[in-house]
């Protein structure tokens, strides 16, 4: 936590509101219990988040920079692809557990107004839209 008091970030962590309250190890950090969390998104400058299926999908489309570290030990949900595909298209940084304890890099990377342009216009491209918007059109019009 000093580390990144010295870059003058301010940490929230993202508990599981389903799940047990986890131990509030740094005093520094603001904990967040809420449901929906998405919605608070635009709050923030930049996430560490893993990329499991729903983070992923709700980071991109909220157009969020993200340093994503992959749990890639899960059998069934292939995070490392899903980060490694919004890295390839500028949308996020990917990297592993044996790069945490060097993620002041990172930090300082995705800090940079430049480096968060240019993953939000990445995640604008790769961010798969739902289709409400348009099927409303379409049944409102079908019924006009």
């Amino acid at each position: 936590m000093p580390e990144l008091a010295r870059r003058h970030i301010v940490i929230c962590i993202a508990e599981w509101l389903m799940g047990s309250e986890i131990p509030r190890l740094w005093r520094e950090a603001r904990y967040l219990r809420v449901f929906p969390l998405a919605k608070y998104f635009r709050a923030f400058d930049f996430c560490i988040s893993a990329a499991g299926y729903n983070s992923f999908h709700e980071l991109i489309g909220y157009e969020v920079p993200t340093i994503f570290v992959a749990n890639d030990h899960q059998v069934m949900d292939d995070q490392g692809a899903r980060a490694e595909f919004a890295m390839q298209n500028d949308a996020a940084i990917r990297i592993t557990e044996e790069d945490v304890p060097a993620i002041g890099g990172y930090l300082d990377l995705i800090a940079q107004d430049e480096t968060k342009a240019l993953m939000r216009e990445g995640c604008a491209a790769i961010s798969t839209r739902n289709g409400a918007a348009t099927a409303a059109r379409i049944v409102e019009e079908m019924t006009a």
